[in-house]
């Protein structure tokens, strides 16, 4: 691999060898079942899309993006700092097509989120679609980081329903015995949003558990092509339509929007009727997952 196909920052976690003849040949046949103007186009793992059917999900993700294979760190410190000198930090999340996940990062730079990076990671068990995430750990805590994952998957759904169509288990990558720790404690504090209820609402996600793993981070990471980083702004309409016809919109309305209800709380001085709830919130403790206040 040269090193001018990637970023200099990158250039460190360059694997120098070559792909094996196995490998060699698998991208070739990957290469010519996926057309390099869209590493997610016509592929079993973006239903919105009408292609050929594939037994394997993304195989194709590495033939498009080979420039740019990088061994992962052995914890979750990358190994470049921002213009201040100051050390950041990777997190990685798998659920259905990353391009859906970019947004909700994004909208964290302010908080100290410096990129965001849809690709693929290859381990023992395959390759998985996911997302890479780089922050500076003094602005922003890895539980924040993780709120945001939370916030833009349905983390109900096992690995045989997939995500909105696409198939496979929602994942949170850790790198280290405090993320683990972090995403263990987050995870658990949301199924128990999945069972509180009370007089006037439901349980979050209509009391189904979270079924989100939380693994060990593994492997090999790959970049998706261009076209797809940042989709959801290139090709907006193209987004919002995805968005709709696989059915994100909707079940986000369902389980996120403000509900108004007319029955009648007692708060002591008299019963108060009608009132905006929000299904996740601070009594559920959905709130506080999210915000990454663990």
């Amino acid at each position: 691999l040269s090193e001018p196909a990637v970023s200099a920052r990158r250039a460190t976690m360059l694997i120098k060898s070559s792909p094996t003849a196995a490998q060699s040949e698998q991208l070739g046949i990957t290469a010519r079942l996926c057309a390099p103007r869209s590493t997610f186009s016509k592929c079993t793992w973006c239903p919105h899309h009408d292609g050929i059917k594939r037994s394997s999900v993304l195989l194709h993700l590495a033939a498009i993006a080979l420039p740019t294979i990088a061994t992962l760190p052995t914890n979750s410190l990358a190994e470049e700092t921002d213009s201040e000198g100051n050390s950041l930090a990777y997190a990685f999340f798998s659920a259905g097509d990353p391009r859906f996940l970019q947004p909700g990062f994004e909208e964290l730079r302010y908080m100290g989120i410096k990129e965001s990076t849809v690709g693929s990671l290859t381990t023992i068990d395959g390759t998985v679609p996911a997302i890479r995430v780089v922050y500076d750990p003094k602005k922003v805590k890895y539980a924040r980081v993780l709120g945001a994952f939370w916030r833009n998957c349905d983390p109900t759904t096992s690995a045989a329903q997939g995500q909105f169509g696409v198939p496979g288990p929602t994942i949170v990558w850790v790198g280290n015995p405090e993320e683990q720790a972090i995403a263990e404690k987050a995870r658990k504090r949301l199924d128990f949003s999945t069972r509180f209820s009370s007089p006037t609402f439901g349980p979050m996600f209509k009391g189904l558990p979270i079924q989100t793993e939380v693994r060990t981070l593994q492997g090999e990471w790959v970049d998706a092509s261009d076209n797809d980083q940042l989709w959801y702004q290139k090709e907006q309409k193209a987004y919002e339509k995805a968005r709709k016809t696989s059915g994100r919109t909707k079940w986000f309305e369902d389980n996120y929007k403000p509900v108004t209800v007319t029955a009648c709380q007692n708060d002591g001085k008299g019963a108060v009727c009608g009132f905006v709830y929000f299904p996740c919130s601070e009594d559920n403790g959905c709130v506080d997952v999210m915000n990454g206040q663990l």
